[in-house]
């Protein structure tokens, strides 16, 4: 149909076939096939010629997607006109500077925000008709002549659409594409993601946007696919769109691909077929291992307005990279820094011609061919382009859209509580988003007769802020008693602000008063700026002024509920979850989050909130106050809550659908997530004689052993510990040593070390020159500690530890990796810390290797058994004679002798350490809580020792090196993720926790086998336990 521009040329190939599947709203869904499609786009040129519209007039387009918006947007450029693709969102500020800068013919509206341009019309500057999406005249101040032919039709050259974005001068910025850009960007999406005429394209970003409208939108028609245009946000829906229309290929912001991965978790459905595409805004590492851990293919694009969309891809590219530049773009690094760092700059086909109206801002954009992205960036030896941050002082929200502070601070004009102000893009928690830092006016103040306090403005902002559009408001407001740095222009140094306050590197922060506490200058709160449950719709309730007041007595109890899963869900304590406490406060409660927190709802509850979408709330007791009000604490009151009176555990032998269920039930009680997540079989049968205690199963049986009392820094109480195994009786023996352990008093703990290890070796001529670098290495540890430490949120570089080998020298860097596991940071850093190597020293490197044998990954070796990698835990407990009679059946004498022959038969077998069985319990745990299995190979060594004391049996085992982490990696599986709940150890902060628990666990490993076998009662527990039903073990003499 097309051919070097965005008109049609020809006939489609066949007309009766689908273009488009649009979702019109409350479950309907409508199709246009491309016969229809090309009689719109053919009406839609009659219209503008009727109207007067000669080639190169500009036509805004205004409003949320629409069934129409593709054929209406080909129609205007396939005629000569210029689109103006605008967000119906867009604050009334906005929306007349577009309108005052491209000086449009025609306004196209939806029907959805008619009304508001009605209102709107008369204060927009021009003579034009305002039209709706049928062409019918909504308002018209004088009629237009009608052309006797219409326009020449386009070139490639000549300009198809004018593209927004919030200039960094405050002005609303257009950057102009010509057909032969918008062309070359679908013809190079099309070839990098191998898009065909047989696949389809859901298209869920807004067509305002220009990866939605170029990428999403017109690349599958151009190519002849089908286009599925959802409308709603809800991530069952959008799964349920995906697999009702064999979606192939999918376009997401980062926050809605969190909404989508969440419906895959929910649904636990795999789409093998589907192709996901990432942009608009950072994507981290987790959410592309998310979606490939779903079998989807998986890739993240880098484009820009200026660039007409993608032109960067990484498919399996290095960690941190965006990929590398398409074959016919090109790109390169102005004006690197001894690291490579420089501004970003691009050369491809799709560039913008300009911009509308500013040869001077066009100009400046480019240096010669290339486009100056305004990104600080790297290229590797290999070309993958890796962004280190931007230039610009643009803010890019999770959802994608470029917020830019100067044009905020143009729209807010004077603040009459402000002295002086600015805004700033900020980062908590990984999410960015705008903040205003002010001084206050103490006049203001003081004729308020109030104390200068956030609080005491915030209803101001709610009303100066009321029209924006939600990525747009400040989630952080700021108060400084100390004037804002100016440079001698006396503009506002933002850099040099967000160094004062602290806040440079604050994704680690949770809460701007921290900042007061740290800084007595600086006092901090949360905006009342106030995201709705969904973008603000037509009939939406008012936006309460108030904060909510605490539920009746008589519904106390259901909110209780209530927080404890909105907690779980933030993972945040629940005593931060209060009627009167703001969404807003939480970064993660944006309008998609909200979204995503009613569907954990509805999933956990039972319920259907559809309804709630679209209601606008300001806080928690605002949002249970629309639950109650839709009838539903009836129903909540009758769900089952366990209680102390729950039925006991069934005996481990029981593989009843009815014991399976009771388990969970018993296990709901001590976690917050929804148990019921863990999958159970129909018929639980098919598994007796691979696990005991069954209640559910991640690819391997879990079983559940418990209670286990451990007495440590870090953990303390009684714990159940969820095993994956299919050995029988594996279950049974450690259980019925943690029962030992906690009738004993409990398990002593204690984590002695914690470190992860890399070690690169580096080869010189001779030993003259290796230890020239020796002596070398130490001086610049604190550079080393420097730039490793740059390239991670949690890894600390403690350590640069040197073993010569020969004129070679292996240095064995030793981190401390927080809550991580760990082995993909520390590669990392150390890579980083070896390219700054290679780059300082002046002596000769014959060669170097970025890891040896040294690190021990994954194997049992010497060094790290004497010194540390992982956590090093030490657990012991002291057993009473009779209690290892009774409940071991054997003495403590004879488990001593056992101990004793086994660590003489140990020194003949030149093993590494003592013990029985770690691998069987750390095999068991590590599947179970998401760690690296593979890590069991170092991580099953140590010594496990016992020893007669004061009628006691003394049992200790020593762990130099156990690899767990409790964030990253396997962990963020469904299943993995509620073992670690059960644990307590999910999340930051827990892994030394997750340390001392499993040290203990194989503790009462230890204490089972040894005494089986000491018992003589080994060989008849496995053909009790690990056989299946039907198969008798042969009788003992």
């Amino acid at each position: 149909m097309f051919d070097k521009t965005l008109r049609i040329s020809a006939p489609p190939k066949d007309s009766a076939k689908v273009a488009m599947s649009c979702d019109i709203g409350e479950g309907r869904w409508v199709d246009m096939t491309y016969g229809e499609f090309r009689e719109i786009v053919e009406e839609v040129m009659k219209c503008l010629a009727n109207l007067g519209v000669k080639k190169g007039d500009r036509i805004p387009i205004v409003g949320e997607n629409h069934f129409k918006w593709l054929p209406v947007f080909i129609g205007i450029t396939g005629y000569g006109a210029i689109a103006v693709p605008v967000d119906g969102a867009s604050a009334d500020q906005r929306l007349l500077a577009i309108v005052e800068d491209c000086s449009p013919s025609v306004v196209v509206v939806t029907t959805k925000i008619k009304g508001r341009w009605e209102a709107l019309y008369e204060r927009l500057p021009g003579d034009f008709p305002l039209v709706d999406f049928h062409f019918e005249i909504l308002k018209m101040k004088t009629r237009p002549e009608p052309l006797a032919k219409p326009p020449a039709a386009p070139e490639p050259k000549d300009a198809a659409a004018i593209i927004y974005t919030s200039g960094t001068t405050g002005k609303p910025k257009g950057i102009v594409l010509s057909h032969s850009a918008i062309m070359s960007s679908i013809r190079l999406g099309v070839r990098s993601g191998s898009f065909g005429p047989h696949d389809a394209m859901l298209a869920i970003l807004p067509l305002s946007h220009v990866f939605g409208l170029i990428n999403a939108g017109l690349a599958p028609i151009v190519t002849g696919g089908r286009v599925i245009l959802a409308g709603s946000y809800i991530p069952g829906e959008i799964l349920g769109a995906a697999i009702k229309y064999h979606v192939t290929f999918a376009l997401l912001v980062p926050r809605l691909a969190e909404v989508f991965v969440m419906a895959l978790r929910q649904a636990q459905i795999k789409v093998p077929t589907l192709t996901i595409i990432i942009g608009g805004a950072a994507v981290a590492p987790s959410l592309l291992e998310a979606f490939r851990r779903w079998g989807i293919r998986t890739m993240q694009g880098f484009g820009m307005t200026e660039t007409a969309g993608g032109v960067i891809m990484c498919d399996n590219g290095p960690l941190g990279s965006i990929g590398k530049p398409f074959p016919e773009v090109e790109t390169k690094i102005k004006d690197p820094n001894p690291e490579g760092v420089g501004e970003l700059l691009i050369k491809s086909p799709t560039l913008m011609t300009g911009i509308w109206g500013s040869p001077d801002q066009t100009k400046e954009a480019f240096d010669a061919d290339f486009l100056r992205t305004g990104d600080l960036a790297h290229i590797d030896e290999a070309g993958y382009v890796y962004i280190r941050g931007r230039a610009k002082d643009v803010i890019v929200p999770a959802g994608g859209m470029n917020v830019y502070p100067d044009e905020l601070e143009l729209r807010l004009g004077h603040l009459p509580f402000a002295e002086e102000y600015s805004i700033l893009g900020l980062q908590e928690g990984g999410y960015e988003f705008p903040a205003l830092v002010f001084r206050p006016k103490k006049e203001f103040f003081a004729e308020q007769q109030e104390t200068p306090a956030v609080a005491s403005i915030q209803d101001e902002l709610d009303r100066l802020t009321a029209g924006w559009p939600e990525w747009e408001r400040f989630r952080r407001v700021i108060m400084l008693e100390t004037p804002l740095p100016r440079s001698s222009s006396f503009k506002v140094k933002r850099n040099s602000l967000v160094e004062s306050l602290g806040l440079k590197a604050s994704e680690e922060q949770t809460s701007m008063a921290a900042v007061s506490a740290a800084q007595s200058s600086v006092r901090a709160a949360v905006s009342r700026a106030q995201p709705s449950v969904h973008a603000a719709s037509e009939g939406s309730s008012a936006l309460p002024k108030e904060a909510s007041p605490a539920p009746d007595t008589e519904d106390q109890e259901i909110f209780d509920k209530f927080k404890s899963v909105v907690a779980h869900f933030l993972n945040v304590p629940s005593d931060q979850i209060t009627p009167g406490k703001r969404l807003v406060e939480f970064l993660q409660l944006d309008s998609l989050g909200i979204i995503a927190l009613i569907s954990h709802l509805e999933e956990v509850f039972g319920l259907s909130l559809k309804q709630l979408i679209g209601r606008q709330v300001r806080d928690f007791g605002g949002l249970f106050a629309l639950i109650k009000e839709g009838g539903y604490l009836d129903k909540l009151k009758g769900i089952e809550i366990p209680t102390n009176d729950a039925p006991a555990l069934p005996p481990l032998l029981d593989y009843s659908r009815e014991a399976v269920k009771i388990r969970q039930q018993f296990l709901q009680k001590h976690v917050v997530g929804n148990i019921k997540g863990i999958p159970r079989p129909d018929d639980p049968l098919p598994f007796a004689g691979n696990i005991e205690g069954f209640f559910g199963f991640s690819q391997v049986p879990l079983g559940l052993v418990g209670p286990l009392r451990i007495i440590g820094e870090f953990a303390n109480g009684d714990y159940y510990v969820p095993l994956a195994t299919t050995e029988g009786a594996l279950v049974s023996s450690i259980c019925r040593g943690a029962q030992v352990i906690t009738m004993s008093g409990g398990a002593r703990v204690k984590v002695l070390a914690d470190s992860l290890v890399r070690a690169p070796l580096f080869m010189f001529r001779g030993i003259p020159e290796m230890l020239a670098f020796s002596d070398w290495i130490p001086k610049i540890f604190s550079a080393l500690k420097e730039v490793a430490e740059s390239t991670t949120r949690f890894g600390k570089l403690n350590a640069v530890e040197q073993f010569p080998m020969g004129s070679n020298l292996c240095l064995r860097f030793v981190y401390a990796t927080g809550d991580a596991s760990g082995q993909n940071m520390t590669t990392i850093a150390t890579h980083k810390a070896v390219e700054y190597i290679l780059r300082e020293f002046k002596g000769q490197i014959s060669d170097w290797f970025l890891e040896t044998n040294l690190s021990g990954d994954k194997k049992i070796n010497a060094i790290n058994f004497t010194r540390n990698r992982g956590k090093r835990v030490i657990a012991e407990v002291g057993i009473p004679d009779d209690l290892v009679e009774k409940l071991l059946h054997t003495t403590s004498d004879r488990m001593v002798k056992l101990s004793s022959v086994s660590q003489m038969s140990a020194l003949h077998a030149h093993s590494f350490g003592c013990q029985a069985h770690y691998a069987n319990v750390l095999a068991a745990i590590f599947i179970a809580c998401g760690q690296d299995p593979a890590c069991v190979a170092e991580s099953a060594t140590g010594v496990t020792q016992l020893e007669k004391r004061d009628g006691h049996l003394v049992a200790s085992v020593t762990m130099p090196g156990i690899m767990i982490g409790t964030v990253g990696g396997g962990t963020r599986l469904p299943t993995q993720q509620l073992c670690l709940q059960i644990l307590d150890c999910d999340g930051p902060r827990k892994a030394r926790k997750m340390g001392e628990i499993v040290a203990g666990a194989v503790l009462a490993g230890e204490i089972s086998l040894i005494a089986a076998m000491a018992a003589d009662e080994f060989a008849d527990a496995h053909a009790r336990y690990g056989r299946q039903a039907g198969m008798e073990a042969p009788a003992r003499k």
